[in-house]
């Protein structure tokens, strides 16, 4: 399902670019957390067009569906409508960690329709990601976990993030609220919160080829990965490639990311590296001021 959000766009007669935003794991509106950190906003403030895909929630009748499926029936059907509402042959396309995979994956099997890709905080090379949660997952025996729920339940994903630094988490709540805060200060630790906790289950196939085919054969940087018979060779991203890079970032460490710059086949590839977290470069109040006025500057030069 795509969704638009066209308010700012049409209020100030602009738009002279349209980017569908991509997300895997959690919940889209992470990129429409509030008003004063919102990407979303921040990108329509600056004169370009967003939609957004809402994957919803997945059931066990959708435990079956595999990359493939999602990469070209949805997102595909998704593409092409944008191109049909907007009368464009090719548009941009942003995607956050995961999500990033997956805009890569569609632009190296559909370019023509493909005019910029963005990843933001997107693995890369999974060889060298050494962080708690990587070195699970690739010693995960994923078919039996599969086996037994068919999707992987949310609470089991919550689980994970939260053990991977137990001690940190069982502080957040008093650390936060034993200094006076400001009411915008509060309501963005609450929505963050509210947002890490709406976690929907993950499609059981696609979790098992991400495990699989990624973290544990490291397939994709390689060249090697198939989806649904058909190789996605990276080298066959030919339009320009914007590579937003969270220093900091405890899920997808730096050199992961970078190594995208390195395999996709682009001429005109750029890097942005930002000192923040990896959920910090989207709702970090500095990372709105820094971050993403530069990426709307890159846009609009190729725009």
């Amino acid at each position: 399902m795509v969704r638009r959000d066209n308010t700012i766009k049409t209020a100030l007669g602009l738009g002279q670019e349209h980017l569908c935003c991509c997300c895997c794991i959690n919940r889209h509106y992470i990129l429409d957390l509030l008003p004063e950190v919102s990407v979303v906003g921040s990108l329509l403030r600056q004169g370009f067009d967003i939609f957004a895909t809402d994957w919803g929630t997945p059931s066990s009748y959708d435990k079956d569906l595999t990359i493939g499926h999602f990469v070209n029936s949805y997102m595909d059907r998704s593409v092409d409508l944008i191109r049909e509402i907007t009368k464009s042959d090719k548009i941009s396309l942003f995607g956050y960690c995961w999500g990033g995979n997956l805009v890569l994956m569609y632009a190296a099997l559909h370019p023509d329709k493909v005019k910029n890709v963005i990843t933001v905080a997107t693995p890369g090379d999974f060889s060298v990601d050494d962080t708690l949660l990587s070195i699970w997952t690739k010693d995960m025996k994923v078919d039996t976990l599969l086996n037994a729920f068919g999707n992987v339940p949310s609470a089991l994903l919550n689980a994970a993030f939260a053990l991977r630094n137990p001690v940190e988490y069982s502080h957040k709540y008093p650390h936060f609220f034993e200094q006076p805060h400001s009411l915008e200060s509060v309501m963005e630790f609450l929505a963050t919160e509210t947002w890490l906790y709406d976690s929907p289950p993950i499609v059981g196939e696609i979790y098992r080829e991400f495990v699989k085919y990624c973290y544990q054969q490291n397939l994709f940087i390689r060249n090697k990965m198939m989806l649904d018979g058909v190789l996605v060779n990276l080298r066959n991203i030919n339009m320009p490639f914007l590579n937003v890079i969270a220093q900091r970032d405890d899920l997808v460490p730096y050199c992961s990311s970078i190594a995208l710059n390195n395999v996709v086949g682009s001429t005109d590839k750029s890097i942005i590296e930002f000192k923040s977290g990896h959920v910090g470069m989207i709702i970090g109040q500095r990372a709105h001021r820094e971050v993403w006025a530069k990426v709307g500057d890159w846009l609009r030069e190729r725009s």
